[in-house]
């Protein structure tokens, strides 16, 4: 079905502009190859297949471009030929009853323009040969390609066209063989850019609340912008170890930090971590006694001084009580010799 359409294009081009292809197939050294088989390729089609006249020669009407003629015949080994037709065109070409080496032909698809395209031929890990359109026309500017003079072995072709991505074929090569090998290579995929009026997804907001200090209550909130997310699975992991909390309607989970130590809240991939101390204890009741002590040593002096006072002062009101018992005395004796004096008057 693709032959026939493809015939019925060149048909129809033929009407608008055609060349006459002609090939004489000679043996070497200048034998006529009656009867030889010839056959026309183009883009992996077949189009035609005549038998060489009694003057060797078999004539084709084909518009312009690249062609490969085939050439068969008994006891010969196949030869290919890559033609490029352009006009009128005569050629001669040769059969010979041995070929010494191998090779591949055919052509490349995808790219509109082959003037970058280049083909390496590997051996096992060591480059044989590389070609290229601007070097070596190969492939040429429809994309054809025919690579020859091959030792038998096994090989690996690499494709490489700017903008297309690489390609590989491994083909086994055998004397006096040409394997035919049509490639269509992929465009790369350009990176994918971000839609103007694309925008990204909000992602949740974790907040934790708290003191930082033992026994106190943390508060997990989860949301996304300003609406909470409630059902939503937290995972705390404690030095006691892991709590499994869910949040409420309002987004909200709480839980007791008991544990000095360090706590991580996890929500899918967002974490949030905290430390909470251990309390402060004394490690020993000297210095409140030592400060009880030294408050009440002031205390103790000061009852040691009011004691003093009164001792004191009761001394004192003694010797005042004495001295005046004494004047009393005193007084008395004097008035008492005063009044038996004027008696005795």
């Amino acid at each position: 079905m693709v032959r026939l359409a493809f015939v019925f294009l060149l048909a129809m081009s033929v009407l608008v502009q055609s060349h006459n292809l002609s090939i004489k197939v000679l043996l070497l050294p200048d034998t006529i190859a009656v009867g030889t088989n010839v056959t026309v390729l183009h883009d992996g089609v077949e189009l035609f297949t005549k038998k060489a006249d009694k003057n060797g020669i078999a004539s084709f009407e084909v518009p312009s471009g690249s062609y490969f003629v085939i050439l068969k015949r008994g006891g010969y080994p196949t030869h290919v030929n890559l033609l490029n037709v352009e006009k009128d065109t005569e050629i001669t070409l040769f059969l010979r009853n041995q070929i010494s080496y191998g090779g591949i032909y055919g052509q490349i698809r995808g790219p509109q323009n082959f003037s970058n395209v280049s083909i390496s031929v590997y051996s096992g890990q060591k480059l044989v040969k590389k070609f290229s359109s601007k070097a070596d026309n190969t492939p040429n500017k429809d994309g054809y390609f025919f690579i020859q003079y091959l030792p038998e072995g096994e090989y690996r072709f690499v494709f490489d066209a700017p903008g297309f991505v690489s390609k590989e074929e491994e083909q086994q090569i055998f004397e006096g063989q040409f394997n035919e090998l049509n490639v269509f290579l992929e465009k790369e995929k350009p990176a994918e850019e971000p839609k103007a009026n694309a925008t990204a997804p909000a992602k949740p907001t974790l907040v934790v609340s708290s003191d930082m200090q033992k026994y106190s209550k943390v508060t997990v909130t989860l949301s996304v912008g300003n609406a909470p997310l409630p059902g939503k699975q937290i995972i705390v992991k404690t030095p006691a170890g892991n709590l499994e909390l869910t949040t409420s309607d309002k987004g909200q989970a709480f839980f007791n930090a008991a544990e000095a130590g360090t706590y991580v809240v996890s929500y899918e991939d967002i974490n949030y971590t905290f430390f909470i101390q251990e309390d402060e204890k004394p490690s020993i009741a000297q210095p409140p006694a030592v400060q009880e002590q030294a408050s009440s040593q002031p205390k103790a002096e000061a009852a040691e001084e009011s004691q003093a006072s009164i001792a004191i002062f009761g001394l004192a009101a003694g010797m005042i009580f004495i001295f005046m018992a004494i004047t009393v005395v005193v007084l008395w004796q004097v008035l008492k010799k005063g009044k038996h004096k004027r008696h005795k008057r």
